[in-house]
């Protein structure tokens, strides 16, 4: 019988989680070089994590919420990603499938947040 152990779930789930940030840090230089271009993938990387966690304790654990919430944070502001009016949206993934269409929403909410 096989068995895996603990040590060898922990190493797979740590290569996941470096994966899904070093492609999450490409994606956002993609959809918003405005902010990113400029910008070392150290401190890139460091922003990525640091979200990563602040998602994941926020309740999101897929890793389209996540990239989502990424990009929420990136565009509008760090903020109101961790808003309930952004988490709203961002625990749809249904709703997210349909990206960019939530965005949209997001940042109409965002707006509205902004000019209150």
């Amino acid at each position: 019988m096989l068995k895996i152990r603990r040590p060898q779930i922990d190493a797979l789930a740590a290569l996941s989680r470096r994966r899904f940030a070093a492609d999450a840090g490409a994606h956002l230089r993609r959809v918003h070089p405005e902010r990113w271009a400029a910008v070392a993938d150290a401190p890139l990387h460091g922003w990525v994590e640091r979200r990563i966690v602040r998602g994941l304790k926020l309740g999101l654990v897929e890793e389209l919420s996540l990239l989502r919430h990424l990009e929420v944070a990136s565009r509008l502001d760090e903020r109101f990603a961790d808003s309930n009016d952004a988490l709203a949206v961002l625990h749809d993934l249904d709703g997210l499938r349909r990206w960019p269409e939530p965005m949209a929403l997001l940042e109409c909410l965002h707006r509205a947040t902004v000019t209150t």
